[in-house]
């Protein structure tokens, strides 16, 4: 587990530096992947790109961690595994993560 301050300077760096990232989530038999560019707004961080956003809240009692494709199970719909990922539990049980550009492996 790592700090919130902590995640959110890896959050701002890629912010900042214009790091292409991947938003990776499941739940049930829901999954998302979306490729874009952090972006902070009116509360929410963002992942959006010329067509796509997905938003979720800089929720109070989120915990971070840092994760890699090893230590979760990667959806099939993924067609990647990763490593240094920013994995992200919201308060109402939703994870997902963050893995920033190269840092993806090809299954």
């Amino acid at each position: 587990m790592i700090s919130k301050d902590e995640a959110f300077l890896i959050l701002s760096k890629w912010q900042d530096e214009g790091t292409a990232v991947r938003f990776i989530a499941s739940q049930s038999e829901l999954g998302v992947s979306v490729k874009g560019r952090v972006r902070f707004d009116r509360g929410y961080i963002k992942v959006e790109n010329a067509e796509d956003t997905v938003a979720f809240p800089e929720e109070a009692g989120a915990v971070f961690e840092y994760t890699d494709s090893r230590d979760v199970k990667v959806p099939s719909f993924v067609g990647k595994e990763w490593r240094n990922a920013l994995g992200i539990v919201l308060p109402s049980g939703w994870k997902f993560f963050l893995v920033a550009e190269g840092n993806e492996i090809e299954k």
